[in-house]
């Protein structure tokens, strides 16, 4: 290898760290801006407004999709809301269906299994349900990003606080996953 070609390769690797870096403060800060339009518009299950139907979204069956559910049934319960729309991949649905079978007959329970993204999920919930208005369960640090890219589809969005918090891993596929929301969002 030549000198120019080392001296390349060196160049290269030592700019990953900064890339990395830099990638990580944009997640930040968008993180930031998104998390201030969200915040007058989360609620407890206890206190949301009413709306007609409660978008539910998936998560890997374990614990923190159980939290989902129970806030979803806890708003069916107190009248918050008169239908469900679940969401997310095929292994979570039959848990999800479940869970709202102890809240709803089935006729007032939609279901989207088109989809892998939450962005892909809203854009169904408005283009194949005619969704507009809604309330939107999930964790606390996944809603900014939901309540942003809800706006993108045009669905008037209010966040529900579902229980939990995500590992570490969860927290960094956040901040990424924010960062293409931005991008989504732009190319709107």
């Amino acid at each position: 290898m030549t000198h120019r070609a080392r001296r390349v390769v060196s160049v290269g690797l030592a700019a990953i760290p900064a890339l990395g870096l830099g990638l990580l403060l944009a997640s930040e800060v968008v993180g930031i801006d998104m998390e201030h339009a969200a915040s007058p518009r989360l609620y407890l299950p206890s206190d949301a407004p009413a709306r007609e139907i409660v978008i539910v979204l998936g998560a890997p069956v374990g614990t923190m999709l159980g939290w989902r559910m129970d806030a979803a049934c806890a708003l069916i319960e107190r009248g918050a809301a008169e239908r469900m729309l679940l969401t997310g991949a095929q292994d979570e649905l039959p848990f999800m269906r479940e869970r709202a079978a102890a809240c709803l007959p089935p006729e007032r329970v939609l279901v989207d299994d088109q989809a892998a993204r939450t962005l892909d999920n809203l854009r169904n919930a408005r283009l194949r349900f005619g969704v507009v208005a809604a309330l939107v369960v999930t964790q606390r640090f996944h809603l900014p990003r939901a309540l942003a890219l809800a706006d993108a589809v045009g669905i008037d969005a209010l966040g529900v606080i579902a229980e939990g918090e995500p590992d570490l891993r969860g927290r960094l596929r956040e901040r990424f996953a924010r960062l293409r929301a931005l991008v989504d969002r732009a190319q709107r």
